[in-house]
């Protein structure tokens, strides 16, 4: 392809991307995704206008336990053009009406399985089993699932003999991890109820085996202790062995221990590595008893590994420190690179010296290892913060001249030309050239260079750009390009410049746009893939949590697959979470690095999406903050995930704690309130970041401190006066999770603004 035709190639991809979604369609998911069920019932009112309306409908009523009115919905969802609301909701008229011949929506089958499970709840088996019957098989985990729900109304109508038949055959079907546990789950419930135990037994003890998850694990365990001690079901040494390794996975460790001494009375070694994970856990001092024993162990290192994560999980890390240490020298290269990543990162977060030892045992190790960059940046940094620059800048050349693209390594290059300093304009311009060349996402090049745009001069640019083009000088041609595209975002100026680079350089943005062009999908869970677009129309996250179940992780074709997918649909869709996710993930499948003033402005908006703009105009008017900053604090915070939660109970897209929110809320006097609704949200977090403001003077980086460790650290911390000047205040601000939202917010800031132009 000729390089001056590529643009215009991926332009009309992203058309196709942005104006192939249906405006209507975008309204449905949006309002299905992000409102309330009682906002999304007042919106669309009593009669849907298409199957997505209906079935969105059927499914707020369901969430409200509207019974009734999930049924006569879900009834009217199961076809394109045919509606009858006035059905009389009983079973019979209900399944004359969906088994009527008409053409079959999308959501034939969800609905079928939403009506046969309402019935199950009022006791119609009879009718659950038909409604069932009616749904397509197609390989989904929405018809494992009615095949389960089936079977547990032919269970309840005394046919357990033919459901646990339909359920072996059903095991032919699904092999993924998920399903064989709980399809087997199902199996011992129902052997269980017509008294053959062993085949319970046999049930449960594939679930184990399953891989399946732990909760998977936790019933069948309990059902096999059950079965072994009060049926007397008789379990084989290896399988007592497994039903004791998944008691101690669920944590029962009293069962697990009895059943672990039981097999240690014939010297089963796979015992004696269980009895010591009980032991580490239950009486420490005792399990390194056991574990000098096993020392002449050929396996002695494995067993020793598995102690020492065992206490880390436990959270004795000082204890498995030393087992790691004891490990560093191992002969097996990927043991020696787990416990050498942990040291480094326990003993660094403590500020112990000794961690440099241990990156530099890595380094040598690992060579070709690009985490090695993270490592000596850590071992610079160390220095660093220490005042000894010419020993920080040892690190720092390690990096630069060994993993030069190295994300870490813009760190070391920043430090490096910050400490050292630049004799010479050239020198500067050149340091700029290499961030903007070999670190082109990270947060100090966009900083650095927004400032410098800032300071630039339009025509002086075009000039300096135009004669690297003519040199042919790559590096200058993207440091001018950039400058310029930071002061003028996406113009013609822009597409006009891109089609100057080199075809090698474009490759991968090319490849990015063809995957627009045609979309198809190749592996071989492409059918489930592609069929997961009526879940996005409908806004469903749900559903498509639930089928992306089946589909293996470990499959890099099928992951490819659901990550140009997801960034497709949810384009069209208003997905702005999964959508940004997934674009992110794209990058690593078709080798493109995160140059933006090389990306369409489509895909920038995928990956910087600019949702609820009405909220956000609004609050950034009212508060006279730049909307780049709210924007840039809700990817930060949630990445646009509006549900969010945080493990200490922050919640929405602004994450407010509730208590926050309540103050907040006084101020704003207002009464009741969902921080889960996006506009609220903003409202309140655009509040709080103005108060942030006002109280800082607007110095951003002290601004997002205080909303993410609140202003009181943040005060200590400038009060202490060991950060006299803002890089180091954003470098080493004492909490990491608080350093690197100040980098990231930052860096979004200047995309957002980059992008938007507000």
């Amino acid at each position: 392809m000729n390089k001056k035709n590529f643009i215009p190639v991926i332009l009309t991809a992203l058309i196709i991307l942005a104006c192939g979604k249906n405006s209507r369609g975008d309204e449905l998911s949006r309002l299905s995704l992000y409102s309330s069920p009682d906002a999304i019932i007042n919106t669309l009112g009593k009669n849907g206008e298409d199957s997505t309306s209906n079935y969105i409908l059927a499914k707020a009523y369901l969430e409200n336990r509207d019974l009734k009115k999930a049924l006569l919905y879900f009834a009217n969802s199961c076809y394109k053009s045919k509606f009858n609301y006035s059905i009389r909701l009983f079973p019979q008229p209900v399944y004359a009406f969906v088994n009527s011949f008409s053409a079959k929506s999308p959501y034939y089958n969800d609905s079928l399985y939403y009506i046969a499970s309402i019935f199950f709840d009022y006791g119609e088996h009879g009718y659950v089993t038909r409604f069932v019957e009616l749904m397509k098989e197609d390989g989904s985990v929405l018809y494992r699932n009615a095949r389960l729900l089936q079977a547990r109304s032919m269970q309840k109508l005394k046919s357990g003999k033919e459901a646990a038949e339909q359920l072996v055959e059903l095991l032919e079907d699904y092999n993924d991890h998920d399903s064989v546990a709980v399809i087997n789950i199902r199996l011992g419930s129902l052997y269980e109820g017509m008294e053959e135990n062993s085949k319970a037994a046999s049930a449960y003890l594939k679930v184990i085996t399953s891989g399946g998850e732990k909760w998977h694990l936790g019933i069948a365990s309990k059902r096999l202790v059950f079965l072994k001690e009060e049926k007397k079901v008789k379990i084989s040494t290896e399988d007592l062995l497994l039903l004791s390794g998944a008691l101690f996975d669920c944590g029962e460790l009293k069962k697990a221990e009895e059943y672990t001494d039981i097999l240690l009375k014939g010297k089963n070694s796979a015992a004696s590595l269980l009895k010591l994970k009980i032991l580490t856990v239950t009486k420490y001092s005792e399990s390194l008893k056991l574990l000098e024993t096993m020392k002449d162990d050929p396996a002695y290192q494995d067993i020793l590994l598995v102690h020492a994560n065992l206490l880390w999980e436990k959270k004795n890390r000082s204890e498995a420190i030393k087992r790691y240490i004891e490990l560093s020298d191992s002969s097996d290269k990927e043991i020696r690179r787990r416990v050498l990543t942990r040291i480094i990162f326990y003993m660094e977060e403590r500020n112990r010296p000794g961690f440099i030892t241990f990156c530099e045992k890595y380094v040598s190790s690992f060579p070709e290892d690009s985490t090695g960059a993270r490592f000596l940046w850590l071992c610079g940094r160390y220095h660093l913060k220490n005042r000894s620059y010419e020993k920080a800048s040892l690190f720092f050349r390690q990096a630069i001249k060994g993993y030069p693209e190295a994300d870490y390594t813009a760190y070391c290059r920043f430090w490096e030309y910050r400490t050292r300093g630049a004799k010479t304009e050239a020198a500067r311009i050149k340091f700029q050239e290499d961030m903007c060349f070999y670190h082109p996402g990270s947060s100090l090049t966009l900083v650095i260079l927004s400032d410098e745009a800032a300071a630039s001069d339009i025509k002086v640019l075009r000039k300096k750009y135009t004669a690297a083009r003519k040199k042919k000088e790559l590096p200058g041609m993207l440091y001018c390009h950039t400058l310029l595209f930071l002061k003028e975002g996406y113009n013609s100026g822009t597409a006009d410049r891109t089609k100057d680079f080199p075809n090698s350089f474009t490759a991968p943005y090319r490849a990015l746009g063809r995957l627009f062009i045609n979309p198809s999908f190749e592996s071989g869970y492409s059918k489930t893939i592609a069929g997961l677009e009526k879940y996005f129309a409908a806004g469903d996250q749900a559903a498509i949590n639930r089928e992306l179940r089946a589909i293996p992780e470990n499959d890099e074709e099928a992951m490819k697959d659901i990550n140009f997918a997801f960034t497709l649909f949810s384009a069209r869709y208003g997905f702005d979470s999964l959508g940004t996710y997934h674009a992110f993930r794209l990058f690593r499948h078709t080798g493109t690095r995160e140059y933006l003033s090389l990306l369409p402005e489509g895909f920038a908006k995928i990956l910087y999406p600019a949702p609820f703009i009405d909220c956000v105009l609004k609050e950034a008017k009212k508060y006279k903050i730049n909307p780049a900053v709210i924007y840039s604090m809700i990817k930060a915070e949630s990445n646009f995930n509006h549900t969010a939660q945080s493990p200490v109970g922050a919640v929405g897209l602004m994450q407010l704690m509730p208590a926050t929110a309540a103050g907040i809320a006084k101020e704003l006097k207002t009464g009741k309130y969902d921080l889960k609704d996006p506009c609220t949200s903003i409202r309140f977090g655009t509040h709080y970041v103005a108060w942030l403001g006002r109280y800082y003077k607007n110095r951003i980086e002290y601004m997002v401190a205080g909303y993410n460790a609140g202003a009181g650290n943040v005060n200590k911390w400038i009060e202490s006066g060991k950060y006299p000047d803002m890089d180091l205040f954003s470098e080493f601000t004492p909490f990491s999770e608080t350093r690197d939202y100040i980098f990231r917010t930052k860096k979004f800031i200047v995309q957002y603004g980059s992008i938007y132009r507000w």
